[in-house]
């Protein structure tokens, strides 16, 4: 996992593909985490991708380096709620230090 995710450090824009009505969606996302050996991914539910992971849950992603390395792996969705509370966590605390940062005097 380690070394998938250092891949993904270093070409950061990746696209993640769906499918909508038996034909193929594809969009770049910047935002994967590794949770618990897992990839995770971020999407709204008023999104376009969203709905149609409800519909169909299958996902491919795949990204490419500068020097033509690429990677392409597919998966089910899967929601974690475990996973979400964790994530709305960290990025509370994130928000925290920079109101607090915001606001000193340093």
């Amino acid at each position: 996992m380690k070394k998938i995710m250092n891949f993904f450090k270093e070409n950061s824009t990746f696209y993640f593909a769906t499918v909508e009505d038996n034909k193929p969606r594809v969009r770049p996302f910047g935002f994967i985490m590794d949770y618990k050996g897992k990839l995770y991914f971020g999407i709204v539910k008023y999104k376009t991708s969203y709905k149609q992971l409800l519909v169909n849950p299958n996902v491919e992603i795949s990204t490419t380096s500068k020097v033509g390395k690429w990677i392409r792996i597919k998966g089910i969705e899967k929601t974690r709620y475990e996973f979400i509370s964790s994530l709305f966590i960290y990025y509370l605390s994130k928000m925290i230090v920079f109101h607090n940062a915001k606001n000193s005097l340093v």
